[in-house]
């Protein structure tokens, strides 16, 4: 059980590093956040209906507050609609803070 929690610790540890030092390109500024998309991990996936989305992560910066929001956003085709399908939020350490 031990072994278990340390290897869930170890590999969660590592999502959270590659979830913030992914390929983040500017997307623009607003009322003290910065907001980026990740390039490398913008691809197309099979939704649960069996429709095709475009898949990307949305980063968002918040230095006064000292907090950093990944979430991960599906769109549909046309790019009309989208939902956000995760949601995960860091502290200035790295650290997952508890939502």
């Amino acid at each position: 059980m031990l072994r278990a929690a340390l290897l869930f610790l170890i590999l969660f540890a590592s999502e959270a590093e590659s979830v913030l030092s992914g390929d983040y390109l500017p997307v623009g500024r607003d009322d003290g956040r910065a907001i980026f998309f990740d390039a490398a991990r913008t691809r197309v996936v099979r939704d649960c209906d069996g429709s095709d989305v475009l898949e990307s992560y949305i980063r968002m910066d918040f230095p006064e507050q000292g907090i950093v929001e990944v979430q991960q956003w599906n769109f549909r085709a046309g790019g009309r609609e989208y939902r956000v399908q995760d949601t995960y939020d860091y502290g200035a350490d790295g650290s997952l803070v508890d939502q």
